[in-house]
């Protein structure tokens, strides 16, 4: 499942100083996130790795971020026909500088699948909780939905 969201609230987060390219917008989800039926995820990242394992830190903070294991997660890097555009790669600064736009879209995501839950599940949100992409009502185990449904 792709997703795009109009007009979500911005996170509270602080937010990063600007770096040298223009900060991608966030709330375009369907630009960095599918969610599969199978409840796995595929994130989409306008970098490449040439060698600093980049690729694996992304795709690590993107999956905390968003309470899905590693390992049912696959990263698709620096294809200019299916990834944002984040700039060029060198000089070992892309998690430095570039890492904060996923982080945002990873936990824009997380909010807007919890959302979903808690309209699937009728629970308000603040009574729910996450564990490996699988929302749960903290009342009632009973009651779950995984983000691929």
């Amino acid at each position: 499942m792709g997703f795009a969201v109009d007009g979500a609230a911005l996170l509270t987060a602080q937010t990063a100083a600007p770096g040298p390219y223009i900060d991608p917008d966030y709330h375009q989800l369907d630009s960095w996130v599918v969610i599969h039926q199978n409840n796995t995820a595929t994130f989409y990242v306008g970098k490449t790795d040439c060698g600093q394992g980049t690729g694996t830190g992304f795709r690590q903070l993107m999956s905390d971020e968003l309470d899905i294991a590693y390992d049912q997660t696959t990263c698709i890097m620096g294809s200019t026909d299916n990834t944002v555009d984040q700039g060029g790669s060198g000089g070992s600064t892309a998690m430095e500088r570039d890492s904060w736009p996923m982080r945002r879209a990873a936990a824009e995501a997380r909010r807007v699948l919890l959302e979903l839950g808690s309209a699937r599940l009728g629970v308000p949100v603040d009574q729910l909780t996450v564990s490996n992409a699988v929302i749960t009502a903290k009342s009632d185990a009973s009651k779950r939905v995984t983000y691929g449904t």
